[in-house]
């Protein structure tokens, strides 16, 4: 009786955490929506590619929405999976949303987090390369993990300009790859992200 009522307790525990994390996710994306000076994310790219020993297989959207608070470094970022298309073949795609991804349960990806060091809007910076790292939580398939992506950031006079690369590990999102494929499927996808963060109420 004992321990069941520890694992009762656990699981209670458990619950509650998870609550709290969708919460703060929901609060952050609100908080950093309502600013006056924030920058909202357009122009932007995200592509996959997965090298596997006996397929390459890659596919990109331009339909990211995502906010930044210059002030705070503070931003979010939604991706539709459903918006992805490449793939080589209708078939690939379909088992990539509906088998690996399982888009009816999970539509979206989200990334939310902070740059750790500041960016230079100096206008003396302007068109000049800044490296910096974003780091927050990334959300994939109903599973967050905490990952640091280094990111060039260029401010220029229609916004701010950015470009970064980064892996992930499938496992890690609780992506599980049939036997009869793991030869066609990387375990590691490699990520690549573009865009450009303009002010929101830029005239």
């Amino acid at each position: 009786m004992k321990y069941l009522h520890q694992y009762a307790l656990k699981s209670q525990l458990r619950v509650v955490i998870r609550t709290v994390l969708i919460c703060l996710q929901t609060v952050s994306f609100a908080a950093v929506s309502a600013q006056s000076d924030v920058l909202q994310l357009e122009e932007s790219l995200v592509e996959f590619v997965s090298s596997a020993p006996l397929e390459s297989i890659s596919a990109s959207t331009r339909s990211s929405e995502g906010v930044l608070d210059p002030s705070s470094g503070q931003f979010a970022i939604k991706i539709v999976m459903s918006s992805f298309e490449g793939f080589n073949n209708a078939l690939q795609r379909i088992h990539f949303l509906e088998n690996y991804i399982e888009i009816r349960q999970h539509p979206e990806a989200i990334f939310i987090g902070s740059l750790v060091e500041e960016i230079n809007y100096d206008k003396e910076a302007y068109g000049a390369d800044q490296m910096l790292h974003a780091k927050g939580r990334l959300q994939i398939h109903g599973m967050t993990k905490t990952v640091m992506i280094p990111i060039q950031v260029v401010n220029r006079e229609d916004g701010l300009h950015f470009n970064g690369d980064f892996s992930i590990e499938l496992k890690d999102y609780d992506i599980h790859i049939p036997k009869i494929v793991d030869q066609k499927i990387a375990k590691n996808i490699e990520i690549k992200l573009s865009g450009v963060f303009i002010r929101s109420n830029k005239s």
